[in-house]
């Protein structure tokens, strides 16, 4: 039966105080220098000089108190970076229209809406909420895997509801609008 414990190490070479949760197995001679190796591997590396040597300098819960934003610095080459932290409940799979598998990004799902609601009167934080409603939704299905096609049917669905000139725009691309005439039949549909 794996016991689990919060154990606290300093390190000379890499960050004070290192917490790490560890499951130990009743295995005799565990090896601890084994541990803090594959450890350091998850510290967060500076993105311009692969360091692991970075401290947080501020932390902020984003507006939508769904995630933390963390501004870090990294000693070894003087550089200032952010990153986002967010609760996952599960790893989504993606199944695309041709079969393969992907691990869902919901940077991409923000990305597309982004571009369905450019230059129109929705926030910043209408999407982040957006976007986070569309992947708890996705995180909380019975099936680790969705097919790409009901993501874009809950995206239409939430887009509907925010802004109808930003779902028509989805809509053009998702359903593969190739002609002035879609856009007049798929309006007329949603008229109705």
């Amino acid at each position: 039966m794996p016991r689990f414990v919060l154990l606290d190490l300093t390190l000379a070479s890499a960050n004070p105080n290192l917490i790490i949760f560890q499951n130990i197995f009743q295995v005799k001679n565990f090896d601890f220098e084994t541990l803090l190796i594959q450890n350091l591997e998850n510290f967060m590396r500076c993105p311009f000089c692969a360091s692991v040597e970075t401290q947080v300098k501020d932390s902020r819960i984003s507006d939508d108190g769904e995630s933390v934003k963390r501004r870090r610095y990294c000693a070894a080459c003087d550089s200032r970076f952010t990153t986002f932290e967010r609760v996952q409940l599960r790893e989504v799979l993606v199944i695309k229209k041709n079969g393969e598998k992907k691990i869902f990004d919901p940077e991409k799902l923000k990305k597309s809406i982004e571009m369905s609601v450019r230059k129109r009167p929705v926030s910043e934080l209408q999407v982040e909420k957006l976007v986070n409603n569309i992947v708890r939704q996705l995180e909380m299905e019975s099936e680790t895997e969705v097919a790409s096609s009901k993501i874009g049917e809950i995206v239409m669905a939430s887009l509907e509801k925010l802004d109808k000139v930003a779902f028509v725009r989805f809509a053009s691309v998702y359903k593969n609008f190739e002609k002035p005439d879609d856009f007049q039949k798929f309006i007329k549909q949603i008229v109705k």
